[in-house]
């Protein structure tokens, strides 16, 4: 008789192949009470962020106008400069866990630092590049417009996205605070769609020249 050949291990996870990759950590078990304070349409989560909010604001308006300035710096030289990416990039870090925290992903308060995670529980990777493209940067020199008509299609699906996510997530807060867990599957879905976003915004600032795409995968 012969022996029946075992099936082949799993394949490795879908890859999309882009630069900019974002993980957060699934916690083993989650606060109630902070799911609690997300039960209310996360109205407890935003009142518990309107100092962060206040941060993001104010570091939002830097953080435009600076990567306004690149977009002439590329045009010019090809290049990118460091600090200015490093600033940039650390604003969305901060952006990235403040709406993890929202969404009740993570339970570690985001905190004010303009820069990546030190705890590595949400991690957002965004390459400096040695060179850009001078193209995609003359879409940004008129304030972003050139590259905002180019991202329509992907707003439209990120539009659509976060009513998702959203009601997702607040299903969440009910899971977390009956169970004290988050669904794998709900967190993986939340977490590809805050992938999603931070692509487009680090696109959006010529962070990056590979176009964000409509993948969630890493």
């Amino acid at each position: 008789m012969t022996t029946p050949m075992p099936p082949p291990p799993p394949g490795p996870p879908p890859s999309s192949g882009h630069p900019v990759q974002l993980s957060i950590v699934h916690q083993e078990g989650y606060s109630r009470g902070l799911a609690l304070l997300g039960v209310p349409i996360f109205y407890g989560r935003h009142i518990a962020l309107l100092p962060v909010y206040v941060v993001v604001f104010i570091v939002g308006i830097a953080a435009f106008f600076t990567a306004w300035a690149m977009q002439f710096a590329v045009l010019f030289t090809g290049r990118y400069p460091p600090g200015a990416h490093r600033f940039l990039t650390g604003f969305l870090a901060l952006s990235v866990r403040t709406n993890t925290w929202l969404l009740g992903l993570e339970d570690r308060y985001p905190g004010f630092r303009v820069a990546p995670d030190p705890t590595k529980s949400v991690v957002l990777d965004v390459p400096h590049a040695p060179e850009y493209s001078r193209g995609l940067a003359a879409l940004g020199c008129l304030l972003f417009v050139g590259r905002v008509i180019a991202l329509i299609p992907v707003i439209v699906v990120l539009y659509v996205l976060t009513l998702v996510a959203t009601l997702v997530a607040w299903l969440m807060q009910f899971a977390v605070l009956v169970t004290g867990r988050y669904p794998a599957g709900a967190h993986e879905f939340v977490t590809g769609y805050a992938r999603l976003s931070a692509r487009s915004n680090a696109w959006l600032f010529g962070l990056t020249d590979s176009y964000p795409g409509f993948s969630l995968q890493p």
